[in-house]
């Protein structure tokens, strides 16, 4: 059992030989150009956001509503749906991803009634189970005011 390991052992690294392996011994590693190191900001209570840090004025946050036109797993309807709304709806149509299902939503408005009025719209559009959902929204309707 011994003499077949050492036989096995002996053929491999004999295999594992390559005869006329040449390398390329032109590299010179002090002429590697490396990127400089970006180091992270650490910042202690109390402490200013740096400049470059600041985030730029961000649209407000608040609780509205939106109307959510399909809910499904297949991304590839989603995503033609999508590219259909944004051309009507521009900016304002929002895919969330929420395992297992996309769902394909459209609008900010603030009141229950602005939302309602699109629901109606898009029902005539043909999407007969679009319906208003609370939701966070960023900022009040560009549509309703459209």
């Amino acid at each position: 059992m011994r003499l077949l390991l050492w036989v096995l052992v002996l053929i491999t690294l004999s295999a594992g030989q390559e005869e006329g392996v040449q390398f390329d011994e032109s590299f010179d590693p002090s002429t590697l150009k490396e990127p400089p190191l970006e180091w992270p900001v650490i910042l202690h209570p109390g402490d200013k956001l740096p400049e470059e840090e600041r985030p730029e004025a961000a649209e407000p946050v608040e609780e509205g509503f939106r109307i959510q036109v399909i809910s499904t797993q297949d991304f590839q309807t989603v995503d033609s749906l999508m590219n259909g709304l944004t051309s009507i709806f521009h900016d304002e149509v929002y895919v969330t991803f929420d395992p297992p299902n996309y769902k394909v939503r459209v609008g900010n408005y603030r009141f229950r009634s602005e939302a309602e009025k699109t629901q109606s719209r898009l029902i005539k559009m043909g999407f007969q189970t679009a319906w208003v959902i609370r939701t966070r929204i960023q900022g009040p309707s560009r549509s309703a005011t459209q």
